[in-house]
């Protein structure tokens, strides 16, 4: 390819175990803004690409860690969304196809994940009864989709891909990039975290929750982009986000869960367990979605303007702050 000496800036620093450092994930005093958010893509992207080239540690784990490293890349982009054009489009779908590929194994073990938790929560209620059964089908489900995940040589191509965003990042427009384009991001996903709200009470299908889940998640990690101009206040946003988020994920995955006993259900064990199943479920299922309606209408209480004007206000007093300090 001829770019070894750019490749430098992006490739993991060590391929040894306990060699990884998470990079932080704020903008920094005094900082400006476009070079900030260009500095967290390219850090994030780093950071994943060091995860999928080490060494001895779970596959599960560092995959677990790359995507959310990917998402919060993505989550800048929408910040930066008014300020770099047509770009946009083509970085956040390269960066999508990149958490497609990662997800299928990622997501076999969030339903081992969730099971535990079900079992855990409803054991009392189970008697002499046991899920067992199921859990066994979804670690050899889980078993199978790594070998296949290993053999497929998507790795590589992941890797080589997140090496090319992180080499384009520097070309981003971003030097002229002002408070504006950030306040239009904000006002944008909490408008979209409102829209898809209200979809989801309206009309509550999976798919609607988990557009919700997606909003819901860029409203966290933009609160923690900006956060301290007040973190003490913006701290408690990002915190419930994050709850709302967590809420959102879990019903995405008991909803991932049914369905997927359903659709092979001899994989997971008789009759009996897939019955003792289901209205778990649908219990854990309700009060997720009661706990995120109400996290909900406080989140979206302020319109997006106000939002806007908040984070203006904030980030104006931060940086006078700031400024007044180093005199």
């Amino acid at each position: 390819m001829g770019a070894n000496t750019k490749r430098k800036r992006c490739a993991p620093s060590s391929n040894r175990a306990g060699g990884h450092v998470e990079p932080k994930y704020h903008l920094k005093h005094g900082e400006p803004i476009g070079k900030g958010f260009g500095r967290i893509a390219s850090e994030q992207i780093t950071a994943a690409i060091q995860q999928l080239s080490r060494n001895g540690e779970s596959l599960d784990a560092r995959v677990h860690e790359a995507r959310k490293n990917v998402k919060k890349t993505r989550a800048v982009l929408r910040l930066l969304r008014s300020a770099i054009g047509k770009l946009y489009r083509r970085e956040n779908r390269t960066l999508q196809e990149v958490s497609r590929k990662l997800s299928e194994l990622r997501d076999a073990q969030a339903l081992i994940e969730i099971f535990d938790r079900l079992n855990a929560k409803y054991r009392n209620s189970l008697g002499n009864r046991t899920l067992m059964p199921v859990r066994h089908g979804l670690v050899q489900r889980k078993t199978q989709l790594s070998k296949r995940f290993h053999t497929s040589g998507d790795l590589p191509a992941i890797v080589e891909t997140l090496h090319e965003v992180c080499e384009r990042i520097g070309n981003w427009p971003m030097d002229n990039m002002d408070l504006s384009a950030a306040l239009n991001g904000i006002a944008a996903s909490v408008r979209r975290g409102k829209r898809a709200f209200d979809q989801a009470s309206a009309n509550p299908r999976p798919e609607n929750f988990h557009e919700w889940r997606k909003r819901a998640k860029d409203l966290r990690y933009q609160l923690g982009l900006l956060g301290k101009a007040w973190p003490a206040v913006f701290a408690a946003y990002e915190e419930s986000a994050r709850d709302l988020e967590q809420h959102l994920g879990d019903d995405h995955n008991v909803a991932v869960l049914r369905d997927t006993v359903l659709q092979s259900p001899d994989r997971f064990g008789a009759d009996e367990q897939l019955q003792a199943l289901m209205p778990l479920i649908d219990a854990y299922q309700q009060e997720l979605r009661e706990q995120a309606e109400i996290l909900g209408r406080r989140l979206y209480a302020d319109k997006p303007k106000q939002w806007r004007k908040r984070v203006s206000v904030c980030w104006s007093a931060w940086t006078h702050e700031t400024s007044s300090a180093a005199l």
